[in-house]
C-alpha cells in the first residue's frame, strides 16, 4: 500500500497534504489502466461487484483506500463496480465508527457501516485511493479473469445460476484481498464440483419459480376473489337501487294519488263555505249568543256575544294569515294536510277585540278557537 499521510504535515492547507497531484490526462490514463482487463462474459450478467473508496483516521493516520467489497445483483450509487469499473463516478466516503481501535486500512476496509465524509474530493480522492490499492486491485483482477474464463464455458442459463451462487455467497462486505482470495477458492471448486454447483442452483432457482407460481396463483385467486366480491357488490347495490326506485315511484303514485283526493276535499269544503257566505243573510236572525262567526275580509275568528237586529257583537278572538276569504271559498290548498285527508293546518294571530258589526259582513264558519 502506498502514500501513507501525516495528518501533521499539513499545518496550514489540509487539502494540500497528500494531493497526488495528478493531471487530468494521468488520472484518465489510471481509469483506463483499471479497465484495461476485459471481463466480458461477466459483464453481460446481472452481476455487480461493488467497492467503495473511502477516507481512514486513526488518530494521526489517515488514508484512502477501497472496500467492503460484494457482489449484487444491482449497482451502488457513488460506489466503484470492479466488473464495469468508472473512477470518475466513484465518490469517497468516511471510514467506520468502531468502538475499537482500527489499526490499519485493511481493518478499515472490511467494514460497512459508512459515516458521511466531510469532503468527497479530499487527501487526493478516489485517486489516491486507487494508488494505495493498486496492487490490491492487480490481484483481485487476475482472479475475476479466471472466473471469466469460467463462465464463458457455461451456457447462458448456466452463468445466471453461477451468478446467482456468488451474489448469495459473497454478499457481506470483505476487504479486496479477501476477495480475491475467495473468488480464486471459488473457481477452484467450480472447477471440481461445477455439476454439482449449477445443479443446486438449478433447484432453487426451481424452487424459486415455484415460489413464485404459487405467489402468483394465490395473486390471481385473490384478484379473482375481489372480483367476486366486487361483482357481488354492485349486484347487491344494483337491487338496492332497484328496490328503492320502485319505492320511489310508489310513494309518488300514493302521494299523487292522495293529492288528487285532497285538491277535490278542497273544492268540496270551498264550495259548501261559499254557500254559508253567500246565504248569511237569510239566516242572520238565527243568530244565537255562543255562535261562531268569521268575517270575509281579513279572516277574523271569534264568537257572537249579542244579536241586535242587522247588527251582531263579536268578541274577536284571532284572524288567519291568509288572504280574505279564507273561511267562506278561499281556502288555499297548502294549509291542507300531506297526509290526513281534509284536515287544515292554518296559523293565526290571537286578539283580544269586541266590535258591533253588520250581518252582511260575517258569517258562520268552522274555527278551532
Amino acid at each position: 500500500m502506498k502514500n501513507i499521510v501525516l495528518a501533521v504535515c499539513c499545518s496550514v492547507t489540509l487539502l494540500g497534504c497528500g494531493s497526488t497531484g495528478k493531471t487530468v490526462n494521468e488520472k484518465a490514463t489510471m481509469n483506463n489502466t483499471l479497465a484495461n482487463t476485459p471481463l466480458t462474459h461477466l459483464q453481460n450478467l446481472d452481476l455487480y461487484l461493488n467497492t467503495r473508496a473511502f477516507t481512514y483516521q486513526d488518530i494521526l493516520l489517515l488514508e484512502n483506500g477501497f472496500g467492503d467489497i460484494r457482489f449484487s445483483n444491482k449497482p451502488v450509487n457513488g460506489w466503484l463496480d470492479v466488473i464495469r469499473p468508472d473512477l470518475n463516478a466513484t465518490k469517497l466516503t468516511a471510514g467506520c465508527r468502531q468502538p475499537t481501535k482500527i489499526d490499519g486500512t485493511e481493518e478499515a476496509s472490511n467494514c460497512s457501516r459508512v459515516v458521511s465524509a466531510q469532503n468527497q474530493n479530499s487527501w487526493g480522492g478516489v485517486f489516491s485511493a486507487y494508488e494505495n490499492f493498486e496492487d490490491e486491485f492487480e490481484d483481485l483482477y487476475k482472479s475475476l479473469s479466471k472466473l471469466d474464463e469460467l463462465v464463458a464455458t457455461k451456457s447462458h442459463q448456466e452463468r445466471k445460476y453461477m451468478a446467482n451462487y456468488l451474489i448469495r455467497n459473497f454478499a457481506s462486505g470483505r476487504s479486496l484481498e479477501q476477495m480475491s482470495r475467495a473468488i480464486s477458492a471459488f473457481n477452484d471448486t467450480f472447477r471440481q464440483n461445477a455439476d454439482e454447483i449449477i445443479a443446486k442452483e438449478h433447484q432453487r432457482e426451481e424452487k424459486r419459480k415455484a415460489r413464485e407460481k404459487e405467489r402468483e396463483k394465490i395473486e390471481l385467486a385473490r384478484a379473482q376473489k375481489e372480483q367476486e366480491r366486487e361483482a357481488e357488490r354492485r349486484k347487491r347495490e344494483q337491487m338496492l337501487a332497484e328496490v328503492r326506485e320502485r319505492e320511489r315511484l310508489k310513494q309518488q303514485k300514493e302521494r299523487e294519488a292522495f293529492e288528487k283526493e285532497q285538491r277535490a276535499k278542497q273544492k268540496s269544503i270551498n264550495e259548501i263555505a261559499q254557500i254559508w257566505w253567500d246565504s248569511r243573510t237569510a239566516s242572520y236572525e238565527n243568530r244565537e249568543v255562543g255562535d261562531r262567526i268569521c268575517s270575509f275580509k281579513g279572516n277574523k275568528m271569534g264568537f257572537v256575544e249579542q244579536v241586535a237586529g242587522e247588527k251582531i257583537k263579536v268578541f274577536w278572538k284571532g284572524y288567519v294569515v291568509e288572504d280574505d276569504g279564507y273561511f267562506f271559498g278561499n281556502m288555499p290548498f297548502h294549509v291542507f294536510s300531506k297526509s290526513e285527508l281534509g284536515v287544515t293546518n292554518y296559523t293565526y294571530t290571537k286578539i283580544s277585540d269586541t266590535t258591533w258589526v253588520n250581518v252582511s259582513d260575517v258569517g258562520r264558519c268552522v274555527h278551532e278557537l
